[in-house]
């Protein structure tokens, strides 16, 4: 089987090379360029900053709950009229509740670097 045949690419190659090299340029270069600056902005070493991009990446799978809201049973079988017609609602028993929680990537460890770099300034 012959996997050149199902290969299409609407470009000559040469022009695709050059949206690759562009692609590159501006969603990875220049991006890592920006947050440098902008972390040497913020009085940051660049070993802080990588540190802190990866502990907020794997920090997003990390949720703390606070509290749970509203725990018991839920509405079941009621239904509801809306302009005459009558509607059957979806029946749902022994509904956990809802669980209020904080993300450690996206709440925690900004709130610790905006403490950190308002304490920092307030200082100096």
């Amino acid at each position: 089987m012959n996997f050149t045949e199902f290969w299409y690419l609407p470009l000559s190659v040469h022009s695709f090379f050059i949206l690759v090299v562009l692609f590159f340029v501006v969603f990875v270069l220049l991006p890592l360029r920006l947050i440098k600056y902008a972390y040497e902005q913020l009085g940051v070493s660049p070993a802080g900053a990588v540190l802190l991009l990866f502990a907020s990446l794997i920090g997003s799978y990390i949720n703390i709950p606070l509290a749970v809201i509203s725990q018991g049973t839920a509405m079941t079988n009621q239904a509801a009229g809306f302009f005459g017609m009558h509607y059957q609602g979806a029946s749902a028993t022994d509904w956990g509740g809802t669980v209020l929680a904080i993300n450690v990537g996206g709440a925690v460890i900004p709130v610790i670097l905006s403490a950190y770099l308002l304490t920092r300034g307030s200082s100096g």
